[in-house]
């Protein structure tokens, strides 16, 4: 359905809803929403909407939401399609289980979210586990934040095996291999290309804000303080503008092309925040005195902390949450604070939360072999391309067996 504009939009969606059945006008609100933060909360149909249509429409290819571009119309549309076509289909048929790769963006969240309305359980699944959840975001409010608990269960010589492993792989990483970060091509971490300094020599604070992808889901864990990520960087110019420190930017080495756009535009145009490379390497921004690095919920968090570098949060919901070597900003007001005070900030940093984290999130939550025979194998086999095509179903394929097939299900149900 082609549609010409905001108004044309909202009157066509409104009147499929209210010609619907399952419209239920007291938690519909798509007539009145007008900023960003009003689409981000809609609700149609009791159905929390606006964060899977907000989330699509960035993948889509755009930066943050502009309410005079149609494709976030056509989104909507898609939404209240979805909600109609899956609300209906639970009706008047017995559900008794929902499979699905991930639950975020429309296509998926809203069948999970209309799922756990129904008390339909719903299964999350990938190479590396499968999980029962039922809310949205459940699964990383319950894992993250029990991280320490489900180490501390574990046996003492367990433990201490846990460490050894986890410091190896965390020092290999910074040291410039990649290890453990799948969708990752090129080190953050690799030996400075030549002496030239990036950093300023003065004696400021020096903050580096690591950038995300504009376009990669800003809420996957539940939800930051901002609507995106191009919101987040306004606000963090501006607050760049009330400080004494020296501000830089920088993306991940093998960011997208259209974000460093983004990035060259107008957004950081007023402010003090300094463009770097994106090769800089994270070694030599720490051994130039970087003090501070912005992030919302990134890997830095507990890298750079091993570099002697605070690493501050733009949310609670991040996969350090339960640990006390980042600091997590529980609100806006909140981040501001942290910001504004960045001199007189100061974490005593233990090693081995960094080490006990590192073991929880990439093994113990992960299983290398629950669908491959080894899921890094798989990634060294198979380039990224192949990944996501028909290769991948092949190679597995190939390497399945009666008896593998037996270990995949009892694997499965015992790590739920």
């Amino acid at each position: 359905m082609f549609l010409m504009n905001k108004s044309l939009s909202i009157f066509f969606l409104s009147k499929r809803l209210k010609n619907n059945d399952l419209y239920s006008p007291a938690t519909t609100n798509i007539e009145f929403f007008s900023s960003k933060k009003e689409l981000f909360n809609l609700k149609i149909n009791s159905i929390s909407a606006g964060i899977d249509i907000y989330e699509t429409y960035l993948k889509k290819g755009h930066a943050t939401v502009d309410f005079d571009n149609e494709v976030l119309w056509n989104t909507l549309d898609e939404a209240v399609e979805l909600i109609l076509f899956w609300s209906d289909f639970f009706n008047n048929n017995n559900v008794s289980g929902v499979v699905l790769s991930h639950d975020c963006y429309i296509h998926m969240n809203i069948l999970a979210k209309i799922s756990y309305r129904q008390d339909v359980p719903v299964y999350l699944v990938n190479s590396k586990g499968m999980h029962k959840v039922n809310a949205p975001f459940s699964l990383y409010e319950s894992r993250f934040k029990n991280y320490r608990e489900y180490f501390n269960v574990l046996p003492t010589k367990k433990k201490s095996e846990a460490i050894q492993w986890a410091k190896g792989r965390i020092n290999a990483r910074l040291s410039g291999q990649i290890t453990d970060m799948s969708y990752s091509t090129i080190s953050a971490f690799q030996t400075p290309i030549d002496n030239s300094r990036i950093l300023s020599d003065s004696g400021r604070v020096k903050v580096l804000i690591a950038v995300h992808d504009f376009y990669d889901n800003p809420h996957g864990y539940g939800g930051m303080l901002f609507t995106d990520f191009y919101v987040w960087l306004e606000f963090l110019a501006d607050i760049s503008n009330k400080t004494n420190y020296d501000w830089y930017i920088k993306t991940h080495p093998d960011t997208s092309k259209k974000t460093l756009e983004v990035l060259k535009g107008d957004l950081l145009k007023n402010s003090k925040i300094k463009i770097i490379p994106r090769e800089a390497s994270f070694i030599q921004l720490a051994e130039e005195g970087l003090d501070f690095v912005l992030t919302c919920f990134g890997s830095v968090g507990h890298e750079l902390p091993l570099l002697g570098v605070q690493v501050i949060n733009a949310s609670t919901n991040n996969p350090h949450n339960a640990y006390n070597f980042n600091w997590h900003a529980e609100s806006v007001d909140h981040y501001r604070g942290l910001l504004l005070k960045l001199p007189l900030l100061n974490i005593n940093i233990d090693p081995n939360e960094i080490y006990e984290f590192y073991y929880m999130h990439y093994k113990y939550t992960n299983l290398d072999d629950l669908i491959y025979i080894s899921y890094s194998k798989m990634l060294i086999d198979l380039d990224e391309s192949s990944r996501l095509s028909l290769d991948a179903y092949v190679y597995f394929i190939k390497n399945l067996s009666e008896e593998k097939n037996e270990k995949i299900k009892n694997k499965m149900i015992n790590f739920i």
